[in-house]
């Protein structure tokens, strides 16, 4: 797997069963780094369970590869020759839209069932629909 970040090497994730058969180099997936998540590309299948503890692969985000097979091997040239990590290099091979950038949004609920403890935070989410969660903090 890899990730945006200065780290030049690759991460070791598992794939739960449901996902054993649907991942391929070049895929997008949701997978969990320290207490947040980011978004990686695989790079790499192993045939076999490594020796020591991974983390899972929390979803899959794309049905098909991003990224050829020719693009993986020149992005990862690419990292090799300068001081880019390969997570790097993939991110800036990417097209906009299919980047390594998520959004977390607040959406507005209609179930009076539905009770989050935040009844003396007053927000116009429902009159937007939804808002970015940045914004609701500023707010």
């Amino acid at each position: 797997m890899a990730l945006p970040t200065s780290v030049r090497d690759v991460f070791t994730y598992s794939l739960p069963p449901e996902l054993v058969a649907m991942v391929r180099p070049g895929m997008r997936v949701h997978v969990p780094v320290g207490t947040r998540y980011a978004i990686g590309v695989v790079v790499r299948v192993h045939e076999s369970a490594p020796a020591f503890a991974t983390k899972p692969v929390r979803s899959v985000l794309d049905t098909e590869p991003v990224l050829s097979a020719e693009l993986l091997a020149l992005t990862e040239w690419v990292s090799r020759a300068t001081f880019a990590s390969w997570g790097e290099t993939i991110q800036a091979a990417l097209p906009v839209g299919l980047n390594f950038v998520s959004e977390k949004r607040l959406q507005a609920v209609t179930d009076a069932s539905v009770s989050l403890g935040l009844a003396d935070i007053h927000l116009d989410v429902a009159e937007a629909g939804s808002m970015l969660l940045d914004e609701a903090e500023r707010r």
